[in-house]
Order: C-alpha cells, then sequence, then structure tokens
C-alpha cells in the first residue's frame, strides 16, 4: 500500500539544511546539482516518514530558483549535466532564522547578512559577567574580604568563571536583522549594548527560559515640510509649548501667560490670532529657528535614504 501523501510540506527548508548539513560534514562551497538532489530526497524522505521518496523535478527545480533569488546559491553551468551550485553558508543560516521566526520577513524587509564577530560577543558576555562576580563575591564574602587565601584566589578564579561563562552564553544567541535595506549593519558597539541589555533584564532574570525578542521601526512615511504637517497637531498641542516656554524664559526672560499656554493645548485654526500680541512675538522668532533645526534633520534623513 503506497502511504499517503504528506500535506505542507516545506520544500525549501529541505534543501536549506541539506545544504547547510552538507557544507558542515564537507566544508565545501559548492556542490553538484545531482549531488544535492540526493541529499535532498533522503531528507525529504525521512521528514515525511517514507511519504515522499524523492523530489518531483518541477518542484525541485522551482524551489532552486527560489533559493537563487533569495541569493543562497549560484548556479554555475560547466558543460551539458554538469550544473554546479556555489554555497552561501552566511545566506543559508540568516534563511534558515528566518524560517525558525517567520514572523520577522515580509514582502518588503529582508534578513540582513550580519553576524556579531565571536570575539566581541565573547568580550562582551565577559565583561557583564565580571560585573555580576564582583557583584557576588561582595555579598558572599563581605567579612572576609580581607582574608589573603580568598584575595589571592579572587582573580584567577573570576576570570576562569568568567570565560566559562562568556564562551557558554555566546553560544545561546542568535541576533536577526530584518530590514528594508539587505545592506544595513548594525555597528559592533550598538551590538554590543543590545546584549548588554538583553542579558542584564532579560536573561538574568530567567536564564533557563527561551525568548524571542522583536523590535519593528514602521519608518517615517514623509520627510521635510509633510512630515511636520501630518504630525502638527501633537507637535503644536504637546511638545512645542512645553520648549517654547523654556526658550522664553531663558532668552528673553519672558514668562509665557497661562492663557497664553492654554491655548496652544486647544490648537485652534485661529490659535495664533488669540495668543497675547508679545507671546505671539516671541513665538515668530521661535518657531522660525526652531524651522532651521527641524531642516537641517529632515536633510540629513532625506540623505541618509538616497
Amino acid at each position: 500500500m503506497i502511504p499517503p501523501q504528506p500535506k505542507n510540506i516545506d520544500h525549501e527548508l529541505i534543501i536549506l539544511e541539506s545544504l547547510s548539513e552538507y557544507y558542515k560534514k564537507s566544508g565545501k562551497t559548492h556542490i553538484r546539482r545531482a549531488e544535492l538532489k540526493e541529499v535532498c530526497d533522503k531528507r525529504l524522505y525521512e521528514k515525511t516518514d517514507g511519504g515522499q521518496v524523492e523530489y518531483g523535478g518541477g518542484t525541485f527545480e522551482s524551489t532552486l530558483k527560489k533559493l537563487e533569488e533569495k541569493l543562497a546559491i549560484h548556479r554555475k553551468l560547466n558543460g551539458p549535466g554538469k550544473t554546479m551550485f556555489v554555497i552561501d553558508i552566511k545566506r543559508i543560516g540568516s534563511l534558515l532564522l528566518y524560517k525558525r521566526y517567520e514572523f520577522l520577513e515580509n514582502d518588503n524587509t529582508k534578513i540582513a547578512d550580519q553576524e556579531l564577530s565571536q570575539d566581541t560577543l565573547q568580550k562582551t558576555i565577559a565583561d557583564m559577567i565580571d560585573v555580576i562576580l564582583e557583584e557576588g563575591i561582595r555579598i558572599k564574602f563581605l567579612s572576609n574580604l580581607d582574608d589573603p587565601l580568598i584575595q589571592r584566589s579572587h582573580q584567577p578564579l573570576k576570570e576562569a568563571a568568567k570565560n566559562i561563562g562568556s564562551h557558554l552564553a555566546s553560544t545561546q544567541f542568535d541576533f536577526i536583522i530584518s530590514h528594508e535595506d539587505e545592506n544595513f549593519k548594525l555597528n559592533e558597539d550598538a551590538f554590543a549594548q543590545l546584549i548588554k541589555v538583553v542579558l542584564l533584564d532579560i536573561v538574568r532574570k530567567s536564564p533557563k527560559k527561551r525568548f524571542k525578542l522583536l523590535i519593528e521601526y514602521k519608518g517615517l512615511p514623509y520627510s521635510g515640510t509633510k512630515l511636520g504637517t501630518v504630525f502638527m497637531q501633537d507637535i503644536l498641542r504637546i511638545i512645542i509649548p512645553k520648549y517654547f516656554v523654556k526658550w522664553a524664559k531663558q532668552v528673553h526672560n519672558y514668562e509665557v501667560p497661562g492663557k497664553d499656554i492654554d491655548t496652544f493645548k486647544g490648537v485652534s485654526v485661529n490659535f495664533l490670532n488669540e495668543l497675547n500680541p508679545e507671546t505671539r512675538g516671541f513665538f515668530g522668532d521661535f518657531f522660525e529657528s526652531l524651522k532651521v533645526y527641524f531642516d537641517i534633520w529632515s536633510e540629513t534623513v532625506d540623505n541618509k535614504t538616497t
């Protein structure tokens, strides 16, 4: 009796896993198409408990083309029947992570290939462990800190514990960046700060529990003057009054009347005409100066995105 055909097979995942395993075993970054088909058929058979013996030619080829589009493999023709694929193992690793955390990628964003160097990761973790150890030692040996034996033992014991801890902890993290700019790179200092936050505020509180951290930035929909127009009501009602009052006091030693502050909060169409004439004059100067600062910022944003 032929086993029932399984449903919802992720053919792309099977090929990615096969390529990753092939690289780990052989260390090679290229594989013949026929050999890849053979290892993928074997994995497909295992994944489906014998439900599928091998890929159909069309399915296998279409999946390979998808992986070419995603820059995981590159096809090289070495003659009739001698197709070779060059493997981008870092990209394959990123795509496998995406498969594990599917919510990180959509039609607009791409997983940017980026790995924090092992040395930097371990050093950052080691620095954090150092702080934790120093604090813990002071608490544990509070009454014996002057003991010569404890003093002599402290440094080598701390270094050993720190290096063991950083080595183990560094293997437990996968950092993924999903970004519309596939060439985006986070600098290592920023990466290190992220690790510190994760270690101190999340891992330390519950070190045996897994977690996922997703930060989504929606992006500025507009720039320049249009950006200000879109958000102007909240800006005028909440932000500008606070800093205008401070500016008027520091620059002109002028106390903005409470009635004028209330007028700002109302943000009516004719709110400028409702202000005290002196307030209105100072506000005109303040707003013109503020626009200069805002233009500098918005131009910087525009330049970064062109």
